[in-house]
Formats: C-alpha cells, structure tokens, sequence
C-alpha cells in the first residue's frame, strides 16, 4: 500500500515522532533557484517536501532558508530592473512596470496625492418643516400633502 496522509513509514507511530526536516545545500540551491524565476513560495515549499506551516516555521527558525529566499527574490528583482532600463531605451515600459508593481508593491503615485487618497463627501441639505417642504413641493408641481394629521388612509 502507498504512503498517504494518515499512514506512515513503518515504525512510526504519528507524524509527531518523526525527525525534524533539514534542508541540504542542494535544497537551498533549489529555493534561490525557484525564488530568482518568480515561482510562488507555495510551489517552493512543495519542490522541497515541505508543508506550509512547517515551511513557515522552518523560514523563521533557519536563517540560511530565509537568506536562500530572499538571495533569489533579490536575483529576480535585479532582472526585473535590467530589463525594465533595456525595454525602456526602446520605448517599451510598460511589461516591466507591471511586474516592479505586481511583485514588489511598487507605486508610481506620490504618497499623499490626490490619486491615491479616497475622498467621499455627502452634501445633505438643511432640515425643512413640513411647511417649508409643501411649498417646495408646490412650486415643483408636485401634487399637495394633506395636512399634518389629517391624513386619510385608503383600503
């Protein structure tokens, strides 16, 4: 029978008491690798065995896997600017600029600008008595209110 999620290697009793995951220097070659083509780290994690929580825990507790991450982020980011100043010297800017914004959160906006604030505001006019607001009514043609209070309701 193959391994599945609730079997495991003979011997072992849970997931518990295996050994804890290390990572070999060809693993880290592999995630600067994968980091530096723009893979996603959900596709890193799984291309070195690994869970997400555990690849989470393993970032944080290993820093030789978080620099490995980031040598290759950083690896990517330098090609995306090379490229982005050679198309830009041909006139085409507009690829690269879409990858700088959607993989690094650049912003082209000047912080506090107009274009990046939301402003929303709602002029309400002045409260009118019931008076006030029959005379609009009338000067637009509407048709009369019944006075306050006399009312007739219709079945």
């Amino acid at each position: 029978m193959g391994r599945t999620r609730t079997t495991w290697k003979t011997g072992e009793t849970s997931l518990h008491d295996r050994k804890p995951k290390r990572l070999s220097e060809k693993h880290l070659a592999l995630i600067t690798q994968l980091a530096s083509r723009g893979c996603r780290e959900m596709d890193i994690h799984r291309a070195v065995d690994m869970s997400a929580p555990t690849w989470i825990a393993y970032k944080r507790e290993h820093p030789e896997c978080a620099a490995a991450l980031a040598a290759g982020q950083q690896a990517l980011h330098d090609r995306l600017v090379a490229d982005l100043l050679r198309m830009s010297k041909k006139g085409n800017v507009i690829p690269a600029l879409f990858l700088l914004k959607s993989r690094f959160q650049y912003d082209d906006r000047p912080q506090g600008s107009p274009e990046t604030a939301v402003h929303v505001q709602i002029v309400l006019p002045a409260p009118m008595d019931a008076v006030a607001y029959a005379r609009t009514l009338e000067a637009e043609g509407a048709p009369a209110l019944p006075a306050p209070g006399k009312a007739k309701h219709e079945r």
